[in-house]
């Protein structure tokens, strides 16, 4: 009778052990693995960056990852003096500029812009129209495509002399991709002073894209 009492005691025993020991086994947890997502992006040298814009100007045709792409001309019309001060707006509405940075390294631009004196074509005796002085407006800067993320660049109203302005730019690692300052919103003006005399004037503007910030915008 005692040897049958025990055997089964321990049969018990392992009947309340064996369930335990199921519930306490560790489970494998996998080791994460890794891969990569790759993109090479490159600059094709012979694409050019049309202007964007709805307004007035023509297109440089400039090639590359650096490019002043869209300039524009101004006429102020003709006009009757009457020997006193005048300041007259272009007839162009809607005049823009437009640059692209696709460089690797974003260094930051500026667009410098400069004005001859207005003269007459006599080559032999032109005259000056003296203290005409040509200002360009605060324009607004958009990027050509929406989506663009880069910081945008800077504009400044700039009143055109002999010596260079900055009209537009963007510090280091901003102004990426293709922006216009568009000057749509006040107008270009020419200021005349009294004294001007009758005569066909014209002068030149000189647009130069600088490769650096100007940090002064």
């Amino acid at each position: 009778m005692k040897t049958k009492t025990l055997l089964g005691a321990t049969l018990l025993t392992v009947g309340v052990l064996l369930p335990t020991a199921i519930v306490q086994a560790e489970t494998t947890v996998p080791t994460p693995e890794t891969t990569q997502g790759t993109v090479g992006l490159i600059v094709n040298p012979d694409t050019d960056h049309p202007g964007a814009g709805d307004g007035d100007g023509g297109d440089t045709g400039q090639k590359g990852d650096f490019t002043l792409d869209h300039t524009v001309s101004y006429d102020f019309g003709q006009q009757a003096i009457d020997g006193k001060k005048m300041t007259l707006n272009a007839t162009q509405e809607k005049p823009y500029v437009q640059v692209t940075d696709l460089r690797e390294q974003s260094s930051g631009w500026q667009l410098l812009t400069k004005i001859t004196e207005f003269k007459t074509a006599d080559e032999t005796n032109p005259k000056v129209l003296s203290g005409a002085q040509l200002t360009l407006p605060m324009g607004t800067a958009e990027a050509v495509d929406d989506t663009n993320t880069s910081a945008k660049p800077t504009t400044a109203q700039v009143v055109l002399n002999s010596e260079d302005g900055t009209l537009f730019g963007a510090n280091a690692n901003a102004g990426v991709g293709s922006w216009m300052d568009k000057m749509y919103d006040t107008p270009t003006t020419l200021y005349i002073p009294a004294g001007a005399t009758p005569g066909a004037y014209s002068a030149t503007i000189t647009w130069t894209l600088q490769d650096a910030p100007s940090g002064t915008l």
